[in-house]
């Protein structure tokens, strides 16, 4: 029965690779986010004659900033946590060297 389960296990991809497939997708978001600050940035240095719009851009920018900032850290966050579950599990050799890089 041992043996049956260390097989299951053995089969299953390492930890890892979810987690970059998460981190992979945020990095996706935070594309199209700064897509949309460099818009925000260019709109807002147009000139204009309504004061209430770049209030708005203004405000957009520093939602889109701050939105980036936090998925950056949560990707960081990420990395961590898998980098210290691999540590903890002892994984292979192939493995060692992704734990590294992360």
């Amino acid at each position: 029965m041992n043996n049956m389960m260390d097989i299951g296990a053995s089969a299953l991809p390492p930890i890892w690779v979810d987690t970059a497939e998460e981190v992979e997708d945020m990095l996706v978001q935070i594309n199209h986010q700064l897509d949309k600050l460099e818009l925000a940035k260019v709109n807002r240095f147009k000139p204009k004659f309504d004061n209430r719009e770049d209030e708005e851009l203004d405000s957009e920018i520093a939602v889109l900033r701050n939105t980036i900032y936090n998925n950056l850290k949560w990707s960081e966050m990420k990395l961590k946590q898998a980098r210290e579950q691999m540590a903890l599990q002892g994984s292979g050799e192939g493995d060692q060297a992704v734990t590294e890089n992360v």
